[in-house]
């Protein structure tokens, strides 16, 4: 068997089946395929050289096809593998892992010092983790310390998907791992929207029962893309966005905390072009409502924060506002549209409703085992046209 002998373990004991053992010249080689007990999956392939008489030895480890997926493990027979089966630390961390990994590493020993070194990568790994469902990681990590689990620093993964909520592709992300089993991201990038957006430096740490900090920063992007994206037919718009989204996620859940995206000088232009249910509204609220279907802004402020699960409060801040050329205008309108008019418009909503016309909907189980399981998105919160009552509280 092979077994961790630090404690608290940071891999499962695992088998070693098919072993060969030959003593001679005061020399032992050996041979000896590692197996996870409960699921039968290969692991590895190990030879091993060492030296009695000198203390000195080496040891080659081959990971020919190390195989994730979700399958069901019946004691006995060939069944799912999790990295949570082989690695407790990574439980609440990532979970159904779908992939294969390959990789080589070395061990060299003498009687005072223990080395060792390796690469493993993978062309496709699937995964749920606590933001959201991540697809297609691919690359390979160069390990400086293997028994340690320290990796060279600036390690490259792509990462063809990724959905906190609006699905970015088509990433990079720069990681190394350090001494202690904590995750450094030193960066992450995503073309998004017209812009791009970027995950800020960070360290996760794994063997820590501790809140999983993220924070998300948002630069250039299109506000009409925006719109389109979340295909709200009912709204259009022009201007640039740049702005953080702060998530954090523990047991209890995950939330946004001082969300915020700034537009850029010189600002822009926002329509609602839905049709109007209301028939009995003052002159000033019909006003309000004919200016909406046109206004010119200098600036826009859209804040976020609250719980991903619940009720997040959205704040929308317009400033420099005027009607806009396509507005509906008379003599009494273009007067009173000489006045500067500021809207502030707060919504409170379920945050998966919000973002459900965005994305699809997570498939089953894609947050088990992780902190802070999530509800599966409800309809569309806005319909094209307005109704008899507002889908949210606004002032």
């Amino acid at each position: 068997a092979a077994a961790d002998r630090l404690q608290p373990a940071r891999f499962k004991t695992l088998a070693g089946e098919d072993a060969v053992l030959t003593l001679k010249d005061n020399r032992v080689t050996a041979e000896a395929l590692v197996r996870e007990p409960d699921s039968r999956r290969d692991v590895m392939r190990v030879s091993l050289r060492h030296d009695l008489a000198t203390a000195r030895g080496h040891a080659d480890l081959t990971v020919d096809a190390l195989v994730f997926d979700k399958g069901k493990i019946v004691p006995g027979k060939v069944g799912g593998l999790q990295p949570k089966t082989l690695a407790p630390q990574f439980q609440g961390v990532i979970a159904d892992a779908e992939g294969t990994v390959r990789g080589k590493g070395v061990v060299d020993w003498r009687a005072e010092t223990v080395t060792s070194s390796g690469a493993f990568g993978t062309d496709k790994l699937d995964f749920s983790a606590a933001f959201g469902p991540v697809h297609g990681v691919s690359g390979t990590l160069e390990f400086t310390d293997l028994i340690g689990m320290v990796t060279a620093p600036h390690q490259t993964l792509r990462v063809a998907s990724a959905n906190p909520g609006i699905e970015v592709t088509d990433g990079v992300v720069d990681i190394e791992l350090l001494a202690g089993q904590v995750v450094r991201i030193n960066s992450g990038l995503w073309p998004f929207l017209g812009g791009r957006l970027k995950l800020a430096p960070g360290d996760l740490r794994l063997t820590v029962n501790e809140p999983r900090r993220f924070r998300i920063e948002i630069e250039g992007i299109d506000a009409s893309k925006f719109l389109e994206r979340m295909e709200l037919a009912n709204l259009s718009a022009t201007g640039t966005f740049d702005g953080r989204l702060p998530l954090e996620f523990d047991a209890n859940g995950g939330r946004i905390t001082g969300g915020q995206l700034i537009s850029r000088p010189p600002g822009g232009t926002v329509s609602y072009v839905g049709a109007l249910s209301y028939k009995d509204l003052s002159a000033m609220a019909n006003f309000a409502f004919d200016a909406l279907k046109s206004l010119d802004y200098s600036s826009m402020t859209i804040g976020m924060d609250g719980n991903l699960a619940g009720d997040v409060v959205t704040r929308v801040e317009f400033t420099g506002i005027k009607q806009g050329r396509d507005a509906k205008q008379n003599f009494v309108t273009r007067q009173i549209g000489k006045i500067p008019v500021k809207f502030n418009v707060n919504i409170h909503a379920p945050f998966y409703s919000l973002i459900s016309s965005m994305n699809p909907q997570p498939p089953p189980g894609a947050f088990n085992g992780l902190p802070g399981t999530f509800p599966p998105p409800a309809s569309a919160v806005q319909p094209p046209v307005s109704t008899t009552k507002p889908q949210g509280t606004s002032n």
